[in-house]
């Protein structure tokens, strides 16, 4: 599989609310989102996954919560070998942005993207002398990841 904007999208919405199960001869990639605030999202991840993929997915509600599942040996492959994406426990305190996506930014700001859709927010903040200042946010709890986006960020 050849990276490019897409991909690298899925990517980043992958490392936000994502994740890969593989065990057992059992490989599955699944999204879990808010059934209300993600609807949109979900709808565009799933035209994504047809497009990149060829894997028509199902979008669902379930134990409140929307998700989104496709089954796929050689996807979950990719994404765990190539890319060097975690899986099962512990991903959200190990996943980083691949080094392929990281060292290009036309890669990189797609992948931003959609960190910011799934862990990110925008919001208006009072500062000293501003009364409405715009400011972004991203929540991640791997300190691998935060510094990525951090250094990413200050370089562009």
């Amino acid at each position: 599989m050849k990276l490019n904007s897409n991909l690298a999208e899925i990517i980043g919405i992958l490392i936000g609310d994502g994740y890969i199960y593989r065990k057992n001869r059992k490989y599955q990639i699944g999204f879990v989102g808010h059934p209300l605030t993600d609807k949109e999202l979900f709808e565009k991840l799933h035209f994504l996954i047809l497009q990149e993929w060829k894997k028509d997915t199902k979008i669902k509600v379930r134990q409140r919560g929307l998700r989104l599942v496709f089954n796929s040996k050689e996807i979950c492959n990719f994404l765990i070998n190539d890319l060097g994406i975690p899986f099962g426990e512990g991903k959200c305190e190990k996943v980083k942005i691949p080094k392929d996506i990281l060292n290009n930014w036309n890669l990189l700001k797609h992948t931003i993207r959609g960190i910011m859709d799934t862990d990110g927010t925008v919001f208006v903040s009072k500062k000293p002398g501003i009364e409405k200042y715009p400011t972004m946010e991203i929540t991640t709890t791997s300190p691998v990841l935060a510094n990525q986006l951090k250094e990413a960020l200050m370089l562009q």
